[in-house]
Formats: structure tokens, C-alpha cells, sequence
């Protein structure tokens, strides 16, 4: 090779490595700009009537105005640390559980609602522990001050190994620790009655847990999924079939700890349970009754004990398990509130009635079919919203103005020292918000209507924290119109299954789910 010819050979390969290096850089600040949550990720916004936030680069939140503080759509992988000022009323549950590396909350100690000790957001009078920082580790001591954990207070708080409770406290929240993946050890408060529905399900590292004199009931899935649970120790105090047929359904227990389980078991075939509906509504109710003895041969039959209140719209089995000593049945019953009433819809074996797998007694309020008196219906305004209060549940019914920018359906509303569950939006309740940018769906929500939040054009950020949606509940078109670009947050467990329904439902293919 003479001398020109290498020169024109390095000169072309000079050439080579410019333009990939050229490629190379172009690629990386595509990636850059087409990210949304580098580029486009927000820096302030709004989170409620009255309230900004400002998340600046080093990972400081920070809470500005006065009022409720709920639905934001700040980055919360970015979220270190959260500053709430004097003038915040009231924080909406589990509002900064997807913060996976946020390790304090802090409070100014002007306000006159909540305190932080130790990062930890707290009660005023510190006797409610509010929310633990999801990116904490290690081990943890509850405050001697505490009397209660609220609804899912370590949900998710992957890094946190242990936790010691105080024997001053005594109410558990369901959810509590659900889905703390890190946590080993749990000392459970001695001043514990009950250990509520999904307290502790999916601590997939616990491995033994000893349960203290004094709790009576171990309510449904308490350990449910926690993977690692070999060795549990029953109190005496537990109340005769006092455990839940499912509260340690998953747990690989040992045969000392399942004999102590099984004997204080709830044998569903024999419990009621109770509902309340309104008139024209169509629910499915999952039952799974567990019987003594063999499989039992034939068919499902329901009856209803008053047509005119309440009729049978669908029986559907949908699996079984055998135990050794017992077989549990899921199945789906469908029912329809006809008119104002009570009624009590048994399941049997098979249509011969001789053995009941279960009773279930449905309250039906609102007005009977061509006219006649309300009952127990009440309306009332609550943050954004205004709903309809049945039974002891509630219903979103509309925004308190259409200009909102924010909304936020609670878990719970409070009306005269009254707690009541928020289960359901009703059709068009939130139809063309023009303005609403963010859109939080509470834990309770177990149905919505029909274009409930059709045309809502400005949405950035939905987050759905109900497990309890199906396709069958969520009615048609009821996301119709939202912007391709929203950003829909929904619990990690039902992450596959809501993929399915909602892109039927409204939200766009090109929409993030996560």
C-alpha cells in the first residue's frame, strides 16, 4: 500500500468515526428531549384549592399556600424530601406513596393539624402516624405517643427491615404495611385488638410472626402473599373461628402453625354478609364460602328472598381450592337493586337446597320504580366535590364548580363526625372539565358511570388507587376524550389487568399506564 493510499484510508476512517460519533450524540439528546419524565417532567404545579409545589433539582418538594393538599403530578422518582407549610388542612391518603426514594416529610410547626418527627408525617398530637417516607431503610421504631396506623402508613416502603409498635397503640389501618417487600421483623402492640384486611399481605421477606395476647380477629388476606411466613404464633385470645379464611392464604406455614390457624378459622358457609345498594344498581359481589368435607357434586343455586327489593342477575364459579381438611369455592354473584328494601339472597349447593354455602343481606335505598320517597339520601359538598350520601356509602355526583383544576376523590368522606365510604362516581359526574389537569380515584371506588369523565381535554395525571375496578363496572366511555399524553398511575397488583379495560373505556393506546 503506498503512501496516498493510506492517507485517503485513515482519511475515510476519520471520516467514519465522526459521523458515528455524530449518530451517537444525536441519539442521546433525542432521548432526552422525547423523555417525559427528563424533558418534560414538571417542576411546579398545582396540588389542590390553594396550594403550589415546586420540586427543584436537589429533590426538595415544596408545599406553598393553604387548603387541602391532594392529586399532583410532580416526578415522584425525583421526590427526596417534602416541606408542608403552616397553611395545609388536610393531605389526602397515601398521596406521596409513590415517592420510592423520599426519606423525610417535614412540617412547619405552626401547623395546627400535623408534625413530623423524625421525617415521619404524624397527627398534631402525635398520636397518629400518618405516613412513613417510602425510601427510608433499616429498622424503625414507632413514637411512644401513638395510638394508631393509618390506612396503608408503610404501604410500599420497600427499604424498611423492621418494626417495633409502642404497647400505646391500638388501632391498625388496613394496608398498613402492605407490600413492605424489605420488612423481616414486626413486633406487634399488645394493646392490638384486630388485625385488619390486608395489614401485613405481601411482606414477601417475613418469615415468623408472633401475634400478641390480646388481638381477638385477624381479618381478610391480613397475611395474604406474604411468601416467606413459615411460623406464626396464635394467642389464646383470639375469638372462636376469629381468623378469616383467607388471611393466610400464600403463607408456606409449618404444620404446628396451620393446625393453630385452621383451629380458630372462619367457616364462611355460615357467615352473613352485609351490602347496601341503591335502586337500578347492578353489582358483583366475589364470595368464597369454605366447607367442611369433600368436593361437593352438582351446581351453584341462588334465590332471593324478595324479588321486588332484590333479584339474581348471575351465579358464576369461578375456582376452588382443597385443603386437607376442607374445600374453599370462589364464585361471582350478580345481583339487582329493584326497589327500596331488604332482602337476603342465600347460595346453595344445588337447586335441592340442602346445604347453604352462604347468605348475604342487600339494603336497597333510593326511590321505588314510577315515584316515591328517597331513602337516607343526603347531599353534600366535600373538598371538589359534591355527593350523594346512601347508607354509609357515598357517590361523586358532579365538581363543586366546573373550573376546578384539580380533583381529588377521597377514601372517605366526613359529614357530621360521620365517616363514609366514597364507592362510586355516577354518570357524567365529571363530564368536559375543560380545566381538570389532575384526577385522583380513590382506594373505595368500585364502579363508575358511564362518560364520568368523558372530554376532560387538559388531563395530565389520573392516579387510580382502587384495586376494586373491573371492565363489567367501569361503564362505557367513561375516559372518553382524555389527551393522549395523560399519565395514568394505578396500583402495582392490578397494573396488568387495568392495562386490558381501560384503553376500552376511553384512554388512549398511546397513553402511559403505569
Amino acid at each position: 500500500m503506498n503512501v496516498k493510499t493510506c492517507t485517503k484510508e485513515f482519511e475515510l476512517r476519520g471520516i467514519h468515526r465522526y459521523l458515528l460519533l455524530l449518530m451517537i450524540v444525536i441519539v442521546g439528546i433525542a432521548a432526552v428531549l422525547l423523555s417525559p419524565d427528563i424533558a418534560f417532567a414538571d417542576s411546579s404545579g398545582t396540588c389542590g384549592d390553594g396550594l403550589t409545589w415546586t420540586l427543584s433539582d436537589d429533590g426538595e418538594l415544596e408545599i406553598s399556600g393553604s387548603g387541602s393538599l391532594s392529586g399532583a403530578s410532580w416526578n415522584e422518582q425525583n421526590v427526596l424530601q417534602v416541606t408542608i407549610p403552616e397553611g395545609v388542612t388536610s393531605i389526602e391518603e397515601g398521596l406521596f406513596m409513590g415517592c420510592v426514594n423520599l426519606v423525610n416529610i417535614n412540617v412547619s410547626p405552626s401547623n395546627i393539624y400535623y408534625s413530623s418527627a423524625d421525617g415521619v408525617l404524624l397527627s398534631k398530637d402525635k398520636t397518629i402516624l400518618v405516613e412513613f417516607p417510602a425510601g427510608r431503610s433499616g429498622a424503625y421504631t414507632i413514637p411512644g405517643t401513638v395510638k394508631s396506623v393509618l390506612i396503608g402508613a408503610f404501604a410500599s416502603c420497600k427499604k424498611v427491615t423492621s418494626v417495633t409498635m409502642p404497647d400505646s397503640l391500638t388501632t391498625l389501618g388496613k394496608y398498613a404495611f402492605n407490600c413492605c417487600d424489605g420488612l423481616t421483623k414486626v413486633v406487634i402492640s399488645k394493646g392490638v385488638t384486630v388485625i385488619p384486611r390486608d395489614c401485613f399481605s405481601n411482606c414477601s421477606s417475613l418469615t415468623s410472626v408472633t401475634i400478641p395476647e390480646g388481638v381477638k380477629k385477624i381479618d381478610e388476606s391480613a397475611f395474604w402473599g406474604c411468601k416467606s411466613l413459615t411460623s406464626v404464633t396464635i394467642p389464646k385470645s383470639i375469638e372462636n373461628k376469629g381468623i378469616a379464611h383467607d388471611a393466610f392464604d400464600g403463607c408456606p406455614l409449618d404444620k404446628s402453625s396451620q393446625a393453630a390457624v385452621n383451629a380458630k378459622l372462619r367457616d364462611e358457609a355460615s357467615a352473613t354478609s352485609e351490602y347496601e345498594l341503591e335502586v337500578g344498581d347492578k353489582r358483583d359481589y366475589q364470595l368464597s364460602p369454605t366447607i367442611e368435607g369433600g368436593m361437593i357434586d352438582g351446581y351453584f343455586y341462588a334465590e332471593s328472598s324478595n324479588t321486588s327489593v332484590v333479584q339474581i342477575a348471575s351465579l358464576t364459579r369461578n375456582g376452588s381450592i382443597v385443603y386437607a381438611n376442607a374445600v374453599r369455592y370462589y364464585y361471582v354473584l350478580g345481583v339487582k337493586a329493584v326497589g327500596p328494601g331488604s332482602a337476603v339472597v342465600t347460595v346453595y349447593t344445588d337447586k335441592t337446597k340442602s346445604k347453604v354455602l352462604s347468605k348475604t343481606t342487600l339494603t336497597v335505598t333510593g326511590e321505588a320504580p314510577g315515584g316515591g320517597a328517597a331513602q337516607h339520601v343526603t347531599t353534600v359538598t366535600s373538598g371538589n366535590g359534591v355527593y350523594k350520601i346512601s347508607g354509609s356509602s357515598a357517590t361523586l355526583l358532579k365538581p363543586k364548580n366546573k373550573s376546578i383544576t384539580s380533583l381529588s376523590i377521597p377514601a372517605t368522606i366526613s359529614v357530621n363526625g360521620r365517616k363514609y365510604n366514597v364507592t362510586a362516581v355516577s354518570a357524567k359526574a365529571c363530564k368536559g372539565l375543560k380545566k381538570l389537569k389532575t384526577l385522583t380515584i380513590g382506594a373505595n371506588v368500585d364502579s363508575i358511570g358511564a362518560y364520568a369523565f368523558q372530554n376532560c381535554s387538559k388531563l395530565k395525571t389520573i392516579t387510580i388507587r382502587t384495586t376494586k375496578l373491573t371492565s363489567k363496572n367501569v361503564k362505557s366511555k367513561a375516559f372518553k376524550g382524555t389527551p393522549k399524553t395523560v399519565k395514568v398511575k394505578v396500583p402495582k397488583k392490578v397494573k396488568k389487568a387495568y392495562k386490558k379495560w381501560l384503553t376500552k373505556k376511553g384512554i388512549s393506546k398511546k397513553a402511559k399506564i403505569k
